[in-house]
């Protein structure tokens, strides 16, 4: 999400809850089936997950920042949206913004943690799909690793569960002037749904085991109903699986925790 500017697209809702005694991001979160349609700001704030970070970026120079949802899933690499880092690439090393990991603390206050972004890459080619985009995959490289103290990065998955299985939506996103902070819906693979909002476009869809398979791409402009919204837009993991893989290689895998 543009912190200013119009931004491209919004992503990030999530759906609804699940099957709490067997899903490991549901807490207490009840499970309903018939809301599928509402959006990450109707969801549960969360505090968990820290490899689920906030990321904010000025590759182009705008007058305010750039902010997007985006996943670790390397101690120094993250995965995010194409357009969240303007489908640009970028091998060379610099100071391109910042990755933002919250943790709770021994106090049971928020702790902030913040690593330099020093590299970026899309998978997305020309013409770009403003509704939400299969390709829309990018990668964001940390100038130095995040301590397995703070967060564990995530696994990625090629192909997903299959449907009707419990899954999880996070985002940090903005609805409707809402307080930027990170949200989960819970919901079952297959259903159409309508719940992202500017912010949450870069976060993860994640499986049972916490693994990503899904970036948020496109969601609704604000004010629209779940009825009136537009499809959300999702991008594949597995459609950029050998591009991320080399890219892992190329750029250096600081590894898991």
């Amino acid at each position: 999400m543009l912190i200013g500017p119009a931004m491209r697209n919004a992503a990030g809702h999530v759906l609804v809850g699940a099957l709490c005694a067997l899903s490991w991001s549901c807490s207490e979160e009840p499970f309903d089936e018939g809301s599928s349609g509402q959006e990450i700001r109707g969801g549960r704030a969360r505090d968990d997950h820290p490899e689920v970070a906030q990321m904010f970026q000025n590759i182009k120079n705008h007058d305010q920042w750039f902010a997007c949802t985006a996943t670790l899933i390397d101690r120094k690499i993250a995965i995010t949206a194409g357009h969240c880092v303007e489908y640009r690439n970028q091998d060379r090393k610099g100071n391109y913004g910042y990755l933002e990991v919250r943790t709770r603390n021994s106090t049971g206050g928020i702790q902030t943690h913040r690593y330099q972004i020093d590299g970026y890459h899309n998978f997305d080619g020309a013409p770009h799909n403003v509704s939400g985009d299969p390709d829309d995959v990018g990668l964001i490289r940390l100038k130095s690793a995040v301590p397995c103290s703070v967060a564990h990065p995530a696994r990625l998955s090629r192909n997903g569960p299959p449907n009707g299985t419990v899954v999880s939506r996070w985002g940090y996103g903005v609805c409707n002037g809402e307080a930027a902070r990170k949200r989960v819906r819970h919901f079952r693979r297959g259903g159409e749904t309508h719940m992202l909002c500017h912010g949450d476009s870069g976060g993860p869809t994640l499986d049972p085991d916490g693994r990503v398979y899904q970036i948020n791409s496109g969601g609704s402009p604000d004010g629209l109903s779940a009825d009136e919204a537009p499809q959300d837009g999702v991008a594949r993991v597995g459609k950029e699986w050998n591009g991320i893989q080399r890219m892992l290689d190329l750029w250096g895998r600081a590894g898991g925790c």
